[in-house]
């Protein structure tokens, strides 16, 4: 991931595995950065009942 987790500026390569954001300072494996990154869109664009596992709620007469 090319954006930094912290305040989506761009990350620069900082050594073998790092990178460095400009922007804030941010220096992080490059693995961790996706990780973050991904985490950040799941909690974004997916429904809380989802990733809670609620179910969705019944309609009258038992039916959902």
């Amino acid at each position: 991931s090319s954006l930094c987790p912290k305040c989506r500026g761009r990350l620069s390569p900082s050594g073998y595995r790092l990178m460095k954001c400009p922007r804030c300072g941010l220096e992080e494996d490059r693995d961790i950065v996706a990780v973050e990154n991904l985490l950040q869109r799941i909690q974004i664009n997916v429904p809380a009942s989802t990733v809670h596992g609620e179910s969705p709620p019944m309609k009258r007469g038992g039916k959902r």
